[in-house]
């Protein structure tokens, strides 16, 4: 790509980054999920699920509130 030319995206944070922190935190969550689930004697698919379900819902805040503080520029 010839540098001079304009990109497809514009410099900073994309209206998805919310999303792909989502993406991210579930997919920690989980992987912290299945660690607890191997080295406790709780043995149940739930403990994995509700550690990606928050794992998701805190890389979406976050993602979503570095968003709201910047400029729109």
């Amino acid at each position: 790509m010839n540098p001079r030319e304009a990109s497809s995206l514009p410099p900073g944070r994309q209206p998805y980054d919310p999303l792909v922190g989502f993406r991210v935190g579930a997919i920690a969550g989980g992987i912290l999920g299945v660690v607890v689930v191997a080295i406790s004697s709780l043995a149940s698919f739930w403990v994995v699920v509700v550690a990606a379900a928050i794992g998701g819902a805190v890389g979406f805040w976050t993602e979503k509130s570095k968003m709201s503080g910047e400029d729109p520029d």
